[in-house]
């Protein structure tokens, strides 16, 4: 009998629960293939086309578990034999299973495929079945269960806000558009504000007239960053600050990259006539508020002023002929084309810069303080064409090997430079042209300048490139006489070098000696080799050993059943505390082994790797806990001559001009070999596939899931729903929930005709919390058209003084939508607002198009969002969220005014269940439902 630990699990053995938990898995990770976007549908289509009257029709994916301690995968074929690091898949003869379906009232036939994933581990074989049930047709209609969060106001469709709104929560703007058929135009007018953690537009931005602002501010759930906006095409802001940073914001520890709030227009940014105003501005200039612009490309002549570090991401392309690729005006047949265009009718473009009559600037060449033909602006640069510092003191990210403190401007292709004033460096990858300035209006750079590429002079008054730069110049063409930068460490500050940053831990891992098994079981052989050991047959030509794996968080002992190995240590991982470290739950948790002699934690008890643990880095003395940039601890001296080789940079500053990790494509993405790809090493901002899959659109089909938004003829069914309301309302109508579970009301074609919808509480029911109804959930489904009329309402009978970003109201709205032969969406709902309108709830209908001539909503409250900073006498048109087609103004009700949107958590969760034992997966090509058994 083996010696085993007397603390062992009773409950089940350590090689049991281990098998099992790797049998498991292997079939988890073809669930995980079965959803993939890219793979998914060849798998979905196999498993369709299996033949249940077919024997040997069947699946063998592979499955590669890396670990054999964890046990070997595999399955036993009809002759026995064994079939190595792959499970089996075959259809069920006979057997279709039939599920019913509430929202159509009727039996849904599913085919049935078996999956079959044995474990073999030491002495133990565990095997995993499960039952596969596809429905034969896939439904176009259920329940709605998905997990999917609507935060603020998220639009498929394109939007104009004639006259201005106020947004909390997110805002989402042209989801649905594909890119590849060109981005629409978001046109904005009068003040426009979002208060939001991310706005993500997938179209151009063009502010008309007066405002558009994005309000950074700081948030009470620790989300970081507290602010990202995303434009994917170009963007042409006028009058007012674009984004501003409020007090409420600020850095107050150490930080990377990846936590600055940032501004991404993927193409370009250019100015309009009568700009005027700061594109990133502070309320508070003592606070510390980092901040990151990414464009394509910038054309601003005359006016530009921000307060953050700037990223010009493009590259010049240029054809075989020798022409630019170009960033082109937008289409001529566009009524507003010259108000959407830099400075239509001032500037005169160059022939080869012209498609027949429309304007266009070259991709990669920059513009700031000149225009393209190398004409400066002559007014004022301090006032009107400045990168502003952040602050003159910081924490550094660590990851980064350049000083980022803001007023930097970093481009990767050609920069053209007019009377323009910079806090920080120019760094520039491709050519910098000094253009046509004046000793008057001349440029001046704080910092470094940085010139991979070559230096070209075409000012007449500028003779002195050092005249204009306060620190270093690094440039092969003006160092043609070599030279060296010194570094000095100044007083009162150390360098550490390959030390952990302050905060981070380092831990072992605990290595655990295995037992020796040979004197205790098994038969010696003595061969020419040496010692063999034969156990159950098996030989084993080293010592073997009997594992040893931790027990509890604290423990440890012989595995048991036995399981044989031929290593002496095994080791395992342990948490920041040094506690064993486990996976699976219940039965099935199992100890994580691994090969790391170390792990790293960061100082907020998450795993890192060693890269973000360790570093070199600078503090000042006495002050170990801060890390001060490189810029603030060191003299850089370049000797006699301002300028030295481009070289001296890279080796003192260990980086190029352009930082190799805020490319584009590091940090957004890329697409290869046709398939769009991230590096999430380096990624920062958030991509349009991440925006849409937040909101369950399904990729595959192109679309938005049906199990998230049902939206047709059966889920719309009158017999379906439990109440139907249509024609015009003559008094006010009061609903009482369920007790539990919902309640359907139809809306069809219903004219509130200025009376209110109230929903009161189950009988007998209590609110708890941020849950503010008692009892179960109301679905309104519109169908036709919705008129509110004046001082119309569909919210709570009681509704709270205040709201909260984290109450849930109970109350969810689908719109109803039909689709012709093709599947394509017509014959939309929507609902109509005229004047002081409020809907409480959280609205899931991405092809419902939403009509307002809306003032402000009716009612006051006191608001308190993400932030934390109340906002009294707020009067909100929505409280909640909502995805939706659009928002327009109502025709010919004239302009919609002031749409503000209090965004709460209300209808963000879920009605399904992710349990193993009876899990639901939606895929483009049906619906998938997995029951699991162990024989």
């Amino acid at each position: 009998m083996l010696a085993t630990a007397s603390n062992r699990r009773a409950h089940k053995s350590y090689s049991v629960s281990q098998a099992s938990y790797t049998a498991r898995s292997a079939i988890r990770s073809f669930k995980a293939a079965l959803e993939d976007p890219t793979n998914g549908p060849g798998i979905q289509a196999a498993l369709y086309s299996l033949d249940p009257n077919d024997p040997t029709d069947i699946l063998e994916p592979q499955i590669l578990m890396g670990d054999n301690s964890m046990g070997r995968i595999g399955y036993w074929d009809n002759s026995g034999n064994w079939k190595d690091n792959c499970i089996k898949i075959e259809a069920v003869p006979g057997r279709v299973d039939w599920v019913y379906n509430e929202t159509s009232d009727e039996w849904i036939p599913y085919n049935v495929v078996l999956v079959t994933s044995t474990c073999r581990l030491g002495r133990e074989e565990e095997t995993v079945h499960a039952f596969i049930s596809r429905n034969t047709e896939p439904e176009t209609h259920d329940e709605p269960v998905s997990d999917s969060e609507v935060k603020g106001l998220q639009e498929a469709g394109g939007n104009t806000f004639e006259n201005g709104g106020d947004i909390y929560g997110g805002l989402g703007v042209g989801l649905a558009d594909d890119p590849s058929d060109g981005l629409g135009a978001y046109e904005l007018n009068n003040e426009f504000k979002t208060h939001t953690t991310l706005n993500f537009i997938n179209a151009s931005v063009y502010n008309l007239t007066s405002s558009f602002e994005i309000l950074v501010e700081g948030n009470k759930t620790n989300t970081v960053p507290v602010s990202g906006t995303v434009i994917m095409g170009n963007c042409s802001i006028k009058n007012n600050a674009f984004i501003t940073l409020k007090k409420s914001y600020e850095m107050t520890k150490n930080y990377r990259q990846k936590d600055i709030p940032y501004l991404f227009v993927d193409q370009l940014i250019y100015e309009k006539q009568g700009t005027n105003a700061p594109y990133v501005k502070a309320e508070d200039d003592t606070k510390f508020q980092p901040f990151n612009i990414y464009a394509g490309t910038m054309y601003y002549p005359k006016q530009f002023m921000a307060k953050a570090d700037l990223y010009l991401m493009d590259e010049p392309v240029i054809d075989g002929a020798g022409k630019y690729e170009l960033y082109e005006a937008p289409d001529a047949g566009l009524a507003k084309d010259k108000e959407y265009w830099p400075e239509y009718i001032e500037y005169s473009f160059p022939s080869e810069y012209m498609k027949g009559s429309t304007p266009a600037v070259p991709k990669g060449e920059n513009y700031f303080g000149c225009d393209i033909n190398g004409n400066t602006a002559t007014e004022d640069n301090s006032g009107s064409r400045h990168l502003y510092k952040w602050t003159s003191s910081m924490s550094v990210s660590r990851k980064d090997s350049y000083d980022a403190f803001g007023g930097n401007i970093f481009c990767k292709g050609d920069f053209h430079m007019g009377g323009i004033v910079v806090d920080g460096d120019l760094r520039v990858d491709g050519d910098l042209y000094i253009e046509k300035v004046t000793n008057a209006y001349k440029p001046v750079i704080s910092g470094n300048l940085v010139v991979k590429g070559n230096i070209i002079n075409h000012s007449s008054e500028i003779t002195n490139i050092d005249s204009i730069v306060g620190g270093i110049i690094y440039n092969d063409g003006l160092a043609s006489g070599g030279g060296t930068a010194t570094v000095t460490l100044k007083p009162g500050y150390e360098k550490i070098e390959n030390a952990l940053y302050p905060g981070y831990t380092e831990i072992e891992t605990a290595e655990l000696d295995n037992r020796e098994l040979k004197e205790e079981n098994g038969e010696i052989i003595i061969t020419d080799d040496g010692i063999q050991c034969v156990i159950d047959g098996n030989t084993y030509s080293t010592t073997p050993y009997i594992l040893t794996v931790p027990i509890t968080d604290t423990t440890y002992g012989d595995s048991n059943p036995a399981v044989i190995t031929t290593e002496p240590k095994t080791r395992y991982e342990v948490d920041k505390d040094g506690k064993f470290v486990f996976t699976g739950e219940g039965e099935e948790m199992v100890p994580v082994q691994t090969t790391s002699e170390k792990l790293y934690y960061d100082d907020e008890g998450n795993r890192c790797s060693e890269i973000d643990a360790k570093g070199t880095y600078y503090i000042k003395s006495g002050i170990p806990d801060v890390i001060v940039p490189f810029s603030e601890a060191n003299s850089v001296s370049s000797g006699s001559s301002k300028s030295v080789p481009y070289s001296e940079f890279v080796r003192v500053y260990n980086s190029e001009a352009y930082p190799v990790n805020m490319t584009r494509e590091k940090i957004y993405g890329e697409y290869q070999d046709g398939k769009f790809i991230t590096h999430p090493e380096t990624k920062l901002v958030t991509t349009l596939d991440e925006a849409r899959k937040a909101l369950s659109w399904n990729k595959t089909d192109g679309a938005f899931d049906k199990s998230a938004y049902p939206y047709d003829d059966i889920t719309f069914d009158e017999a379906h729903a439990d109440h139907l309301i249509s024609g015009s309302l003559s008094d006010d109508l009061t609903i009482t929930r369920p007790a539990d579970s919902y309640e359907y009301y139809v809306l069809e074609d219903v004219d509130m005709n200025g009376h209110n919808i109230y929903i009161e509480d189950a009988p007998g029911s209590v609110p708890t919390g941020n849950k503010k109804y008692g009892g179960g959930i109301i679905r309104f489904l519109i169908k036709g058209n919705l008129k509110m009329g004046g001082n119309s309402r569909i919210c709570l009978k009681n509704m709270p003084d205040t709201i909260y970003y984290n109450d849930d109201y109970g109350i969810e709205y689908y719109g109803y939508a039909e689709e012709d032969a093709s599947g394509a969406v017509i014959g939309k709902a929507r609902i109509t607002q005229t004047n002081n309108n409020l809907l409480v709830g959280s609205i899931k209908a991405p092809y419902m198009d939403f009509d307002s001539n809306q003032g402000l909503g009716p009612d006051s409250f006191t608001y308190v969002p993400e932030s934390g900073d109340s906002v009294a006498d707020y009067k909100p048109v929505i409280i909640g969220n909502a995805l939706i087609n659009q928002i327009k103004h109502y025709e010919p009700g004239g302009w919609m005014n002031n749409f503000k949107l209090a965004y709460t958590k209300s209808g963000t969760g879920s009605s399904h269940s992710s349990s193993e034992t009876d899990s639901t997966e939606t895929t483009g090509d049906g619906k998938y439902i997995f029951t699991y058994f162990t024989s």
